[in-house]
Formats: structure tokens, sequence, C-alpha cells
């Protein structure tokens, strides 16, 4: 969309290729938008109207980050159009990373999730206590079984189906 394409020539510079990304829940779609090797962000479309809690997307991650947890910087929101742009973490998530890693690196890398984790639930956890943020009604019987059956459509089932083909 045109608003779309104004945020990212802000903070992209050159010609940039769209990449969309595998499909997510919460009526989220996600896009890698790159311009070069070393100039890149994620483009996340949200429906506001089906998921309330998408237009607090931006709020939690830039509070979070002045709070110092190591978060994607969000570059750019648009709620009335209903998307965002952040910082990109990459294309290698943690997993294929710890498969070319030496148990040194390995170390390393989990040193600092815990580190974030503890700051999570130490300093930011005090902080946002102090001043909370709006926050969704928590998890009650009927969301955890919608999330169950999720599981099991998205992870469970498709590998059942590989194993069944591969005998």
């Amino acid at each position: 969309t045109p608003p779309e394409k104004r945020a990212a020539a802000r903070h992209l510079a050159g010609p940039i290729t769209i990449e969309t990304l595998p499909p997510r829940g919460s009526n989220r779609s996600f896009a890698r938008l790159t311009a070069s090797a070393e100039n890149s962000a994620i483009l996340i479309r949200y429906d506001a109207s089906a998921r309330p809690e998408n237009r607090l997307y931006a709020d939690h991650t830039r509070r979070l980050e002045r709070l110092g947890l190591p978060v994607p910087h969000i570059l750019h929101h648009s709620p009335e159009h209903h998307f965002l742009l952040m910082e990109d973490g990459g294309r290698e998530d943690l997993t294929t990373r710890m498969q070319h890693t030496t148990p040194r690196e390995t170390l390393r890398l989990y040193r600092r999730i815990l580190d974030a984790v503890v700051l999570l639930h130490t300093t930011c956890t005090r902080a946002l206590r102090r001043r909370p943020i709006p926050l969704e009604p928590p998890f009650g019987p009927e969301l955890y079984q919608w999330e169950h059956q999720l599981f099991l459509n998205e992870f469970v089932t498709p590998r059942k189906r590989l194993t069944a083909a591969s005998k």
C-alpha cells in the first residue's frame, strides 16, 4: 500500500525486494523487505478488529526496549493503516544457528538468552507492575484448547504425514 511504501522508503535505501514469510497466527502477516544484505526490515500487517491485541504490539515492544530488553526496534508504526515496520533480526533462527556452533559459542548464546529472560522477569516485571501496560484477558480453557488444536494441526499432523511417507 502507499503508506507502507512511504515507510519503507524512509528506512531502506534503494530498490526493495519483498519476501513473504510463512503464515503466522493472530491475524498477522509478515514480509521481509530487503534493499541490500545489510539493509532490511520486517513488515507486519495486522487485523486490529479481529485481534485487538495486535494494536498493542508496537507500544509493548517499545516499552520493553526502553527497559533494556533486546527486542527488534520498531522503525515505524501506522495504527490507522494496521502495519508496522521493525528491525530485521536476520534469516537464521536459534535452532539453525546452534547446529553450526562450537560448545563455547553455544554457551555464549544461551547466556545472552538467559540474561534476557532474567531481565524480563526481574527489572521489566517490576517496572511494568509500577506502570502497567494494557493487556488482554488471561488465557482460559477455551484459548488453551484452541492453541492445542493449532499445535496439532500445524506441527504434529504435517510431521506425521512426513513420517508415514518415509516408511
